[in-house]
């Protein structure tokens, strides 16, 4: 049985890509938290350095731009993902759909072939037991081969659901929340 969806469900986005929504995710909740939360910054501790009676204002505004920067990078990888991801699903389909073809052209030239040894081997009786035993079997094996592509297709779809949530989780949700957490950030 070849494995058509498998191609729907390889994951879209590389390490890197990875690295930036989890950034992008963690410094927007932090943010959101901030402002839900009324956090008031009284001291901070960056190497080494403590920082008394900070603006709350101005730290806001660097952690919106710090914000805007993760969800412009994200992005920019994620839509390099989706592109080669793209490329990749139509250049398998491309090749699964050629050799499908392939397939066919020989199953139909071997058909051609044993028909015509049939013909010239054997007399035209519809009512030969042979010829009724060799039909009734084929007909099981089309009806078997059609149940399996009515259960392939359920798989597919199933592959095209499961891999539409993930381009949501994976690629919507965090421009989502960036995007609330910019607006919450700079534009209160």
């Amino acid at each position: 049985m070849d494995k058509e969806p498998q191609y729907l469900l390889q994951d879209v986005l590389k390490d890197v890509t990875r690295k930036e929504r989890r950034t992008l995710l963690g410094v927007a909740s932090v943010g959101i938290l901030v402002v839900w939360a009324k956090l008031k910054l009284s001291v901070i501790s960056v190497l080494g350095l403590t920082v008394q009676e900070t603006h709350d204002g101005l730290f806001l505004v660097i952690l919106g731009v710090v914000v805007v920067y993760f969800l412009v990078a994200f992005f920019i990888y994620a839509l390099s993902d989706l592109v080669s991801w793209g490329f990749t699903v139509a250049d398998t389909k491309s090749k699964k759909e050629g050799e499908n073809y392939q397939h066919e052209l020989e199953q139909e030239k071997k058909w051609k072939e044993e028909q015509k040894e049939q013909v010239s081997t054997q007399p035209l009786s519809w009512l030969d037991s042979d010829k009724i035993a060799d039909h009734k079997r084929n007909s099981a094996r089309y009806e078997a081969v059609k149940i399996a592509k009515g259960k392939r297709q359920s798989y597919y779809y199933w592959a095209l659901t499961v891999t539409l949530l993930r381009v949501v989780f994976d690629f919507v949700l965090p421009l989502i929340v960036g995007g609330y957490a910019i607006r919450l950030l700079l534009f209160r």
